[in-house]
């Protein structure tokens, strides 16, 4: 999924408020890795705010990060494997 793509569902997910996410640190969010399993992103961060699945075969995990420039933190997980494909942070405005 593309930056534009995703920059487009948060837009749409905060229209007219403010969705509360369960917000996890940089260091939570850096301690992910490429591989892991979505049980395993569970254990280290919590329940996701948001599960989203795409047409391609993958589901994005949201959660906000607890900083002050206001960012989602996307885990990108396989259907087939049920592993970590991805992880990106992108800015809410």
């Amino acid at each position: 999924m593309n930056t534009i793509s995703r920059i487009a569902l948060i837009s749409a997910i905060t229209l007219g408020t403010q969705a509360a996410f369960a917000a996890v640190s940089s260091e939570q969010a850096a301690s992910l890795k490429t591989g892991q399993t979505e049980q395993q992103v569970i254990s280290a961060l919590g329940q996701p705010e948001n599960v989203t699945h795409w047409a391609n075969g993958t589901h994005s995990l949201s959660y906000a990060l607890k900083n002050d420039a206001q960012e989602i933190f996307y885990v990108d997980i396989a259907d087939t494997n049920g592993k970590v494909i991805s992880e990106e942070a992108i800015r809410r405005d």
